[in-house]
């Protein structure tokens, strides 16, 4: 899939970006939510596309977590394995 800005994608998180978002919500500050894990699914908007070469597209994003805020995240590639993005599944 070559990716564009603005397109939703699933992202598996990692420990360092479930870390982030737990750290986040914990402050509150009027960030609330479920607490992230890693491996968790969840959407990812696309805001920088900086390679379209296949299989390894190189974007940044806001990652839409379980609560009300966004995680902006830079330079993911694109795969299936722990923080990166990928198309989502047609059902």
């Amino acid at each position: 899939m070559v990716p564009s800005v603005g397109r939703t994608v699933h992202v598996k998180i990692d420990s360092s970006q479930a870390a982030q978002i737990n750290r986040l919500r914990a402050l509150g500050e009027g960030r609330f939510g479920n607490e992230a894990k890693e491996g968790d699914v969840l959407a990812m908007e696309i805001v920088r596309v900086w390679n379209t070469d296949p299989g390894s597209c190189c974007v940044n994003g806001q990652i839409k977590t379980d609560g009300n805020f966004v995680l902006w995240v830079t330079s993911v590639v694109q795969g299936t394995g722990l923080g990166q993005w990928f198309e989502p599944p047609r059902v």
